[in-house]
């Protein structure tokens, strides 16, 4: 078994689609949908099938991401200037 350790710069990008709601003026909500471009190699072995594992293995590869989350605000009441 050959491992293929990846190290240094990867730049990458990354989009995202999603929604924030507030229920009340104390709890809200935001679910995201995010997907992570990047050259990966996310086994580090031979992924090409060449016998060795070098950094020809390593792709584009898309790593999608959902998130959800609750929010409680404090103090539960917004402050209304005049």
């Amino acid at each position: 078994m050959s491992y293929c350790g990846q190290s240094g710069w990867k730049p990458g990008g990354n989009a995202g689609v999603g929604f924030h709601s507030f229920f009340n003026q104390w709890f809200a909500l935001n679910v995201e949908l995010r997907d992570f471009v990047a050259r990966l190699d996310p086994s580090g072995r031979d992924v090409n099938g060449d016998g060795v594992a070098n950094s020809s293995d390593v792709t584009w590869t898309s790593t999608y991401l959902v998130t959800a989350n609750l929010m409680f605000f404090l103090p539960s009441t917004a402050a209304i200037s005049q």
